[in-house]
């Protein structure tokens, strides 16, 4: 195979970010060779307009053009663009689309809940089929997708409309979080996942930053498997410090720092809700099972979808 004949890449338009990933493709597998994004805040912008606003469209295509620039001079086969919880409530989306498109020749697919979680079943999965039950947990600032996949049936999917960042900024006014703060998001936490299918799962994965950077605050290796007891002890480790003073010792953004707390308790109450003691941390998102989902579909990949997720990796 030729490098250039097998590179994708995946443009991730979220609440917090805009992200790119240029990855060579394997067999399964991926090997990252660009992973950046820039930080524009598009859910806080949805949240109080409504709508993305001439500016913030402006600035994301801008973005966007640049990451597929960069895509296409590295020679990516495929470029998928997608968006999620903050396109999904922006009533100027289709102008967004529209104008991205103008831009870039590419067209941005905005992602039902559904369609993020099974992508990110593929991504934190390299595309293979679970041995057993397995749940999948995607935390991001404007929503929280969960998939439990199984060999031997129908994948279930649960999702909210809430996820660390809109419930940092709904409960938390204080830096360092106060105790009765923390405990107001575990609440919340428990009130939002008890919304979520039952399932079974015997094992679980938490995809993107909550986990990876849960680990790094605890000084840990990014992708170990996080507990009640490590879990706890990172909410007292945000509750007695200010972010900036973590930030300085961790390397983590003041942003990330002060939605962790929030993710955290999602973290919390899906394990309770499922019956679990441990969930392990993945870098992999819906940005590899994107590429993944291009590389094996084209530009089917939304139709072919479900297909992917109950298959096994060729």
């Amino acid at each position: 195979m030729t490098a250039v004949a097998r590179l994708g890449a995946a443009v991730d338009v979220g609440s917090n970010s805009i992200h790119l990933l240029i990855a060579a493709v394997g067999r399964a597998r991926l090997r990252t060779l660009v992973d950046e994004s820039v930080q524009l805040g598009f859910g806080s912008v949805v949240d109080r307009d409504g709508q993305m606003g001439a500016t913030a469209r402006r600035d994301g295509v801008a973005a966007i053009a640049g990451y597929v620039d960069q895509a296409r001079a590295m020679g990516a086969a495929s470029i998928t663009l997608v968006g999620t919880e903050p396109l999904r409530r922006a009533r100027d989306r289709s102008v967004f689309q529209a104008d991205v498109l103008r831009a870039t020749g590419v067209p941005l697919h905005v992602l039902s809940h559904e369609e993020e979680a099974e992508l990110t079943l593929l991504g934190v999965t390299a595309g293979r089929r679970p041995t057993g039950p397995l749940l999948v947990m995607d935390i991001g600032g404007g929503s929280t997708e969960l998939i439990v996949a199984a060999p031997d049936r129908d994948a279930v999917v649960g999702a909210i409309a809430v996820g660390s960042s809109r419930l940092a900024d709904a409960l938390i006014a204080n830096d360092p979080p106060t105790w009765p703060e923390l405990q107001a998001l575990r609440t919340q936490a428990i009130h939002l996942l008890a919304t979520m299918p039952m399932a079974a799962p015997e094992r679980a994965i938490i995809a993107g930053g909550t986990g990876t950077n849960t680990n790094r605050l605890l000084g840990r290796l990014r992708l170990g498997v996080l507990d009640g007891r490590l879990l706890e002890r990172a909410m007292t480790d945000l509750s007695l410090h200010p972010a900036a003073e973590i930030a300085a010792r961790t390397g983590l953004t003041v942003r990330r720092i002060r939605q962790l707390p929030a993710g955290i308790a999602l973290v919390e109450a899906a394990l309770d809700r499922y019956g679990l003691d441990r969930i392990t941390a993945s870098e992999a998102s819906l940005r590899e099972g994107a590429i993944h989902a291009a590389a094996r579909a084209g530009d089917t990949w939304p139709e072919q979808l479900k297909t992917m997720i109950g298959e096994p990796s060729p």
